[in-house]
């Protein structure tokens, strides 16, 4: 018998056990809800079923997994990024928790325009850092606001103001799609963003109506 044959046989049990836990983790990923545990889940099973599968020689399992332990731990590395630029800008009334996972990552210099009022509508902004200006309205918006949301939830979605970085600000932001998947799992986000959305339509309303109510004074 050869050495190499002695080594694998001796080693038995604790590969086999390695193969059980990879199996176990891969079976509690299926029924974890969030993202940032289903990820670390998946690291520790790459590692147990790469030990199983170099010393039990299954070498397209090894190959397999050897791909997928990088990219999970990249994956993961990204999502704790996100998350930590959400708690930071987070303000009380409801966590993000669950946008972390979808949210990309974009900047913007002082003066310039996010977008303007009846431009196309397709993604929804937390402001991370610095502050944006509603134009229309007049309103002014710091870290942890959301914004741009009405566009996206109406028909047309066609913008509904004009958003101007007042500094240098850096945005989270994720598409209709995405948001609502997170809305599905987590319906107390969608009555936040329901009441974001009154708001800011009662706004831009009595911004309308006293603007009516001034020019009859300006006329007489």
């Amino acid at each position: 018998m050869r050495c190499s044959d002695v080594l694998l046989c001796g080693s038995t049990p604790w590969v086999e056990a390695a193969g059980y836990l990879a199996s176990l983790l891969v079976f509690a990923s299926f029924c974890m809800r969030t993202m940032l545990p289903l990820r670390i889940a998946a690291i520790l099973s790459n590692v147990a079923f790469i030990a199983y599968a170099f010393f039990d020689g299954l070498y397209p399992i090894l190959i397999l997994h050897s791909v997928l332990l990088p990219l999970n731990v990249v994956r993961t590395v990204q999502m704790l990024r996100v998350r930590r630029i959400v708690e930071q800008a987070s303000k009380g009334e409801f966590t993000t928790e669950p946008l972390c996972p979808f949210m990309k990552v974009a900047t913007w210099k002082a003066g310039e325009i996010i977008f303007r009022q009846g431009d196309y509508a397709d993604r929804i902004y937390l402001l991370a850092k610095g502050s944006v200006r509603l134009n229309e309205i007049d309103l002014v918006l710091g870290a942890g606001e959301l914004f741009g949301e009405i566009g996206v939830f109406s028909t047309a979605h066609a913008r509904t103001q004009t958003a101007q970085a007042i500094s240098d600000v850096e945005l989270l932001w994720l598409t209709e799609g995405e948001f609502a998947q997170v809305c599905h799992a987590n319906p107390a986000l969608a009555f936040h963003f329901l009441k974001l959305s009154i708001n800011r339509l009662l706004a831009n309303t009595g911004r309308h109506l006293s603007t009516r109510r001034l020019k009859p004074a300006v006329l007489r």
